[in-house]
């Protein structure tokens, strides 16, 4: 039997607060693949020393929103970011320099989203809104797809029949 250990604590929040906070940290602290897959998707949020507004993820280059927001007269910025250059490094970025390379950024994501989604044939099957998933069915289809997509790609000798 493998050693659990448990960390009690408590803590006091106003209730408009926990009612959008508790479930998520239920959701957090799943002892699951979906509790590790939360963890896995906030720990970059916590890393240095300002908080991540966001992060935008190329294969190469990460650029790491730094936080709080602030507005000055028409135009809010964030305090700065971090840049990642995969074989570089590090590079401090200032607020207005963040903003426009963030607004530079989120237009390039755009504009492949919706050329992938013109390509593929995809936009009339877009809904006005978001269409929940049946876990139970939807992610065995998935898992299905992901096995089928897996076995194309491999050579005849490696795929695995379990």
């Amino acid at each position: 039997m493998p050693f659990i250990r448990t960390i009690r604590r408590s803590f006091q929040v106003p209730t408009a607060v926990a009612v959008v906070l508790v479930p998520l940290v239920e959701r957090l602290l799943a002892d699951d693949k979906d509790g590790a897959s939360f963890q896995a998707a906030i720990r970059p949020f916590f890393n240095g020393e300002r908080p991540r507004l966001e992060i935008i993820r190329g294969d190469d280059i990460v650029l790491n929103v730094e936080g709080p927001r602030y507005t000055c007269g028409e135009e809010t910025y964030p305090l700065g970011s971090q840049l990642f250059l995969d074989k570089l490094g590090w590079l401090n970025l200032g607020p207005v320099e963040t903003e426009v390379l963030r607004a530079c950024l989120r237009a390039a994501i755009d504009a492949a989203a919706f050329r992938w989604l013109s390509e593929n044939g995809k936009i009339d099957q877009v809904k006005p809104s978001r269409q929940p998933r049946n876990r139970g069915i939807d992610d065995e289809i998935a898992l299905r797809q992901i096995a089928a997509a897996a076995s194309r790609n491999l050579p005849e000798n490696k795929v695995s029949h379990d």
